[in-house]
Formats: C-alpha cells, structure tokens, sequence
C-alpha cells in the first residue's frame, strides 16, 4: 500500500495546523482528493510542538533549531517503519515550508521512506494572518516582522516540479475552508 508524505506550506496563522488537523484527516476519510482506498492510518507531525517540548523557558524560539529539525524528521519516518503494510499510510508534516528549497530539504530527507508526495499549499491573506497571530499566546506568536517577510518571500508548490516529484497539490483556502487540487498544466 501506499506511504504518503503532505506537506503543509504557508506562512504562521495561514491555518496550516487547522487544516492538517482537522480538514485532512477528513478528505482522507472521505477518500476524495488525496486516495481511493477505505483503509489509512493517519500521523501528524507539527514541528512546532516538537520545537515547544525541546526549548528551555529562557530559549529563544530558534535556539535549538538543529535538534528541532533532526526531531521533526525522526518524526516523520517513525510511523513509516512500524505501519501495517496492508493499510494506506499518511503522515503530515506541519511546518511553514514556504519555499522550493524548504520542501526539498523535507523532501531529500525523507525520500527514501515514502512513496507519494502532497503538498497543500495553504493560503491566506497576510491581514489575517497578523490577525491570528496576534491571538496566539506569549510565546507561540510569531514577530509581524517575520509574518511580513515570509509572506513577501513564499512561494507555493507549483514552482517544485524541477526539483523533486510531487504527486498531487491541493491549494487551500485559509479563510473560506475549501480545498480543490491544483491544475498543474494551467
């Protein structure tokens, strides 16, 4: 059966965790966009809660950056070795990923453990972004400054191609929770 890796890609408060956590798991179910089989095992991987449980109280959010991201990928390939090869696998990867060069280094990691790659590209306007972040609490709100320019700088999936294979993009809609695959030859 089949090992599928998505990965998640959008700037802080896009609602990429939403969407990992509750939209995804249901379109699996559903068995629509992603897979026709009515059998899968689902694991979320969130990079920032591996970052949270790594970090000292005095830590700055990157302090550990190296060791969140060798967690993040040990995560990701864990499931992986202990699935039940008779079940369809998906493993989400819950990080901004905004650019080519950050899901090819996902990708050059991990590739030898998967089969199929997603990538949904979550999508948002920046003034909600800012809006959402500035709800979070100490600690899990993100500088404006940093939103701004990640906003400035990403990048969505269909700029990959060249880099490695992605099977299937879904873009999805931050504000009107609507996902749809992405026509690739447009």
């Amino acid at each position: 059966m089949a090992r599928v890796l998505i990965i998640m890609s959008g700037v802080p408060g896009s609602g990429k965790s939403y969407c990992a956590k509750e939209i995804i798991p249901v379109v699996i179910r559903n068995n629509t966009i992603i897979k026709n089989n009515e059998c899968a095992y689902y694991s979320y991987v969130s990079r920032d809660s591996i970052r949270f449980s790594l970090l000292d109280e005095e830590d700055s959010y990157f302090a550990k950056e190296n060791e969140v991201y060798k967690e993040f990928i040990k995560s990701i390939i864990y499931p992986v070795a202990y699935y039940d090869e008779g079940e369809d696998l998906y493993v989400v990867a819950d990080a901004t990923h905004i650019n080519k060069y950050s899901r090819k280094k996902l990708y050059d990691n991990v590739k030898d453990w998967f089969d199929s790659y997603v990538v949904v590209n979550v999508e948002t306007p920046l003034e909600v972004c800012l809006e959402r972040n500035a709800e979070r609490e100490d600690r899990f709100k993100v500088p404006e400054h940093t939103i701004r320019k990640m906003y400035k700088d990403y990048s969505p999936a269909e700029y990959d191609k060249e880099l490695f294979e992605i099977d299937k993009i879904l873009c999805y809609n931050g504000v009107t929770k609507e996902m749809k695959e992405v026509d690739r030859n447009e």
